[in-house]
């Protein structure tokens, strides 16, 4: 059945198909009008000529280039030696420049697009005198502002300086004289590079202090470097979040906070001052002072720190000391523990761990710190200290802390310690040696410590050293 119905299905295509009209063609389209379409979505211009349909860069993007190619927007040009934005809006860059770019206004956005903005030195601008990206200073600076995408390079007074509320992304500033960039309070700095040209000999002196990056009161810089930086590296002022950040290799300290702020994964290495210097109630996490010619950290009351490590610096690896320094205009703070949560000092030539009030330590340990004092006709070094893992003042409880081969002792301290489950072995003199009283010291293991394992005198509460087979509860152990 399935055959026979083959040729009749054929049969009926074909005589549909020729039954089918032919199509008349309906000759030329004219073009449309010539004010029919928007420019830009035209095909053909009004002889049938196709346009070119490619936009520019001022069709594509909604801001204001710079520099301006329209003779009504003068300030833009840079005709008058600078580039003034003085209206809310977006802006961008287009060339390099070599003029800096003015903002006179709030709310405003500028997109430097990849481009360098470098200082040219001239008769009426001699170095040292502008601001390459210049928001305004104290009370007249501009606020909202953003800046980003680009590069800034050579002798600028700053590269970037901002009031309140405004952002800084993705720069790279490079050689300015003080401030690489400078913001008001509430800002935010992320994702920029600052670094000074380094000098072939000496520390050069300038307006100081200053840093690569300034922030005030409650920003927050995150993934930012500063490199070679002749004063401070990267300052934020109290409350303030400074987050994944490194300098190196900086003339002064590394990095600086202000009280009530928090510091983490950041990095502080070969600095020619402290490494972090923080104020008082800090929290510090997961960050590393390494190589840096005086403290690791230096600390005021009220800090905590967790998952540190101070490695081979030229002073003590942490130091916490009272608000007396200088310039606080508050009395110094008693009584403000400092927190440490394992935390690691190693091969520091001064103690490990320092402070001269209370303190907490917590699964911290102190190893290798100290350096020999010198030999007949040895050469000073530029920095002398004392040589204990853990060199403590009154007040403090240690917990679970482990002090090795430290050049002087492992602990020591004054009165009103406490000591449980800590570890103290082949250090240079005493393995724990406090020289006060009203001190606890139970539970601990103490051995091969070169002068002894513990000294303490008369007062305290210490537990018997024993060996295994003779311990209490509260025994001190040796084998």
């Amino acid at each position: 059945m399935n055959i026979r119905l083959i040729p009749i299905l054929r049969v009926a295509l074909v005589s549909a198909c020729g039954l089918a009209m032919p199509v008349q063609g309906q000759g030329p389209l004219p073009p449309p009008g010539p004010g029919s379409l928007p420019f830009a979505d035209r095909a053909l211009d009004a002889t049938g000529t196709p346009v070119p349909s490619m936009k520019s860069l001022t069709q594509t993007d909604p801001g204001q280039p710079i520099p301006s190619r329209d003779a009504n927007l003068p300030a833009l040009t840079g005709s008058a030696g600078e580039y003034t934005i003085s209206r809310p809006g977006h802006y961008y860059l287009t060339e390099n420049l070599t003029k800096r770019v003015v903002i006179d206004a709030d709310d405003v956005t500028l997109d430097l697009r990849g481009y360098l903005i470098e200082f040219a030195p001239s008769l009426e601008v001699p170095p040292g005198t502008q601001v390459a990206v210049d928001g305004g200073s104290g009370a007249g600076a501009h606020e909202n502002i953003t800046v980003r995408n680009g590069h800034i390079k050579g002798a600028w007074l700053m590269g970037v300086r901002l009031g309140k509320t405004c952002r800084v992304h993705d720069l790279q500033v490079s050689n300015v004289n003080t401030y690489g960039i400078r913001c008001g309070q509430s800002s935010s700095v992320e994702l920029c590079t600052v670094r000074a040209q380094k000098p072939e000999a000496g520390v050069p002196t300038g307006p100081g202090p200053w840093s690569g990056i300034h922030c005030d009161d409650g920003s927050v810089v995150r993934g930012c470097i500063a490199d070679t930086i002749h004063a401070i590296g990267i300052l934020a002022q109290s409350g303030s979040r400074i987050v994944d950040c490194a300098a190196t290799d900086c003339y002064g300290c590394g990095i600086v906070t202000a009280n009530g702020s928090t510091l983490s994964g950041c990095t502080a290495k070969s600095c020619g001052a402290t490494g972090i210097d923080v104020g008082t109630s800090v929290t510090i996490l997961n960050s590393t002072a390494l190589q840096n010619r005086n403290e690791g950290f230096r600390l005021r009351g009220g800090c905590a720190l967790m998952n540190c490590t101070s490695r081979g610096n030229f002073e003590e690896g942490y130091f916490a000391e009272r608000s007396t320094y200088v310039g606080n205009p508050l009395p110094p703070e008693n009584n403000v523990a400092v927190s440490f949560v394992q935390c690691v000092a190693q091969l520091n030539q001064w103690d490990g761990f320092r402070t001269d009030f209370d303190c907490l330590f917590t699964h911290c340990s102190a190893d290798k710190n100290g350096s020999p004092p010198l030999q007949p006709g040895q050469t000073p070094p530029p920095l002398t200290g004392t040589s204990h893992g853990f060199n403590v003042s009154d007040g403090c409880q240690f917990l679970n802390c482990l002090s090795v081969a430290n050049y002087a002792s492992g602990y020591k301290g004054g009165n009103n310690n406490r000591m449980e489950g800590c570890t103290a072995r082949s250090n240079g003199t005493w393995g724990i040696e406090l020289a006060s009283n009203q001190n606890v010291v139970i539970r601990n293991f103490v051995r091969n410590n070169v002068t002894g394992q513990i000294s303490v005198p008369a007062g305290n509460g210490v537990a018997p050293l024993t060996d295994a087979a003779a311990a209490t509860p509260t025994s001190n152990l040796t084998f």
